[in-house]
């Protein structure tokens, strides 16, 4: 073995160190992005059922398709 082994090693962790540390920030980065992404689809939503829930009245599940809008139904 040379005398620069030791160092070679302490080297080796230090690179092991900063690759974990990057690991870490890109895990954090990915959970953030899936957090923002989740929390976009779960607003569309709400607004869908939000806007949408006045439009569901037991007349429009029981009644059949019309010319008129105002009187079809999904049956």
């Amino acid at each position: 073995m040379s005398s620069s082994a030791p160092s070679d090693v302490a080297l080796i962790r230090a690179d092991i160190r900063r690759r974990k540390h990057r690991d870490l920030w890109f895990g954090a980065l990915g959970v953030l992005a899936l957090a923002f992404a989740l929390l976009t689809v779960v607003t569309l939503f709400a607004n869908m059922l939000i806007d949408g829930w006045a439009r569901l009245t037991p007349e429009f599940l029981s009644s059949f398709p019309s010319r008129r809008a105002g009187q079809a139904g999904i049956l």
